[in-house]
């Protein structure tokens, strides 16, 4: 562990004055930054062998913060060229804050790093890199496992529990299907859909959102079926539609009536029931 501190510090040195001028097509410190990422994951893996808190945590969990940071100011004040680096960023951040959690995570150390988990793995798969977002969301099942397990006798958590687990959910459908990995697509979609209660729990905001991702899927099968030059009742594929469909019917039915205009209209167009 000692060896990765000292090799942390040397590629963090060597990256940080890049960061301030940094060009879109850099390939270097998206190198190094990969270079940060894998070293801050060796290091979690043998922090998780050792079950002890390193001294190193808290100045590795800052460092992370730092370059997370950093890829939100990317983010608002470059073009599409620096997807790439941004990704890389939100990567290495997140695994130097995965590797300076406590060991025995508080339920707002679990919720931040579940939350960062799916933003990152989000990022990555929005730039083709589909194979470590899953990588990264698969991981992070056990923050996801954690926090379900977690005591909050007064649900001072319930809220903020529900929003990030289901966007954990959400994330692995999207990235799942992606990767046209259409079954665990399905099964984190339904994980979401069965669970009335957690639901019942989400933002308006939230369950547009959702909404979205569930039509997007649907959507794009429908698409599918009509290239295929098939009549959709003849096709398998068009159930398969119509059930991811429904589920965004789910998601979209307990709204009131002061909902947004899209999906006030799509509530009307949308009476889907599928037996």
């Amino acid at each position: 562990m000692e060896t990765f501190g000292g090799a942390h510090v040397e590629s963090l040195i060597k990256i940080k004055p890049k960061l301030s001028d940094i060009q879109s097509d850099d390939a270097r410190v998206v190198k190094d930054l990969y270079h940060i990422t894998s070293l801050a994951q060796s290091f979690s893996e043998q922090w998780l062998k050792s079950n002890k808190k390193s001294h190193l945590a808290d100045a590795l969990d800052q460092e992370g913060v730092n370059l997370w940071n950093a890829s939100g100011l990317f983010r608002q004040g470059s073009d599409g060229n620096c997807r790439p680096i941004i990704a890389a960023l939100r990567l290495a951040g997140f695994r130097l804050m995965e590797a300076g959690l406590e060991a025995k995570p508080t339920v707002e150390g679990l919720l931040h790093i579940l939350q960062i988990a799916c933003k990152t793995g989000i990022t990555l798969s929005e730039v083709g890199n589909n194979e470590s977002a899953a990588c990264i969301l698969a991981s992070a099942a056990k923050y996801e496992e954690a926090l379900r397990n977690m005591d909050d006798p007064e649900g001072q958590h319930l809220h903020a529990r529900a929003q990030v687990t289901i966007v954990y959910f959400s994330s692995r459908m999207e990235v799942a299907w992606r990767q046209n990995n259409e079954g665990l697509a399905t099964f984190m979609a339904d994980k979401i859909t069965e669970n009335d209660r957690q639901l019942a729990l989400l933002s308006m905001r939230d369950r547009e959102v959702l909404v979205a991702k569930l039509l997007d899927i649907g959507k794009s099968i429908l698409r599918a079926c009509a290239q295929s030059g098939k009549p959709l009742a003849e096709g398998e594929r068009a159930h398969d539609a119509l059930r991811w469909l429904k589920k965004a019917f789910q998601v979209i039915e307990p709204l009131e009536c002061s909902a947004t205009p899209e999906l006030l209209e799509l509530k009307v167009r949308l009476p889907i029931r599928i037996d």
